[in-house]
């Protein structure tokens, strides 16, 4: 088959468009991407350092109530303060991009110029078409490298916003968890006060209230009552008084008389 039946031009043209689109797709991982990742990486940063100085403010400053509320509360706190300190390490990992990025060129953009000439001394044909293969390969593979690596630190950084969303929970849990015993700790401790009031108000019942209002008295001198304890014995004369005692004889009202024996 003659040479010229093949269609050198439109392969070339077709070499240079597949080019073009490979190099969008490698400064898109190798720039944009990159760049998303670690400006979302950094927020996270952001985020567990809030949390944990949102942590050790409350720590501060409800550390007693904590460590009174029991074993499920104090676990809960640990868990939340863990996690935000892992989600922060893990943020410190995946920034750096451990893999790294991959160029384009093995060691310098020389290498495709020496094959250049190289292929021109030795009188080759189509010389053009052999570059852009050769750029279009490594391109792809460049590309390919940089895609893995983004993805690792993709998953990182998902991994890292699960957990931090996992702090956040058991904090609001052990928030609430914590305010309930306190609420119940203050209802028991109402409860003992009251019925300590109830028992000493019935040790004790004799104690009249002291504001209780008097009750009204008139304004008039108080009289001196009964002399003596015993009433007078008054005798007939169809008894025997004894000494001491006063007789009232019959027929006292029709001028009879008192003698006293």
């Amino acid at each position: 088959m003659p040479e010229t039946d093949f269609n050198y031009d439109d392969y070339a043209k077709s070499l240079e468009k597949i080019l073009t689109m490979t190099e969008k797709d490698y400064w898109a991982q190798y720039i944009d991407v990159n760049r998303h990742q670690v400006n979302v990486a950094k927020t996270y940063l952001w985020v567990a350092a809030a949390l944990l100085g949102a942590y050790a403010a409350l720590y501060s400053q409800y550390k007693n109530a904590v460590l009174s509320s029991g074993v499920l509360v104090i676990s809960l706190v640990v868990i939340s303060i863990l996690s935000a300190v892992t989600a922060f390490g893990l943020c410190l990992y995946a920034i750096p991009a451990r893999k790294g990025y991959k160029s384009i060129a093995e060691v310098s953009w020389g290498e495709f110029s020496e094959q250049a000439h190289s292929m021109l001394s030795e009188k080759r044909k189509n010389l053009y078409i052999s570059v852009l293969t050769k750029l279009a390969d490594r391109v792809d593979i460049s590309t390919y490298h940089n895609v893995r690596t983004n993805e690792k630190r993709a998953k990182l950084l998902r991994i890292t916003s699960w957990i931090l969303i996992i702090s956040f929970f058991f904090s609001i849990i052990s928030a609430i968890t914590l305010s309930f015993s306190k609420l119940d700790i203050s209802i028991t401790t109402k409860k003992e006060v009251i019925m300590n009031n109830d028992n000493n108000t019935t040790s004790n019942p004799s104690e009249a209230p002291q504001n209780q209002p008097t009750a009204d008295k008139p304004d008039v001198p108080k009289p001196a009552g009964p002399i003596g304890t015993l009433p007078p014995n008054y005798t007939t004369h169809a008894e025997e008084p004894p000494k001491g005692t006063i007789r009232v004889t019959e027929g006292l009202e029709k001028g009879g008389e008192t003698k006293k024996e």
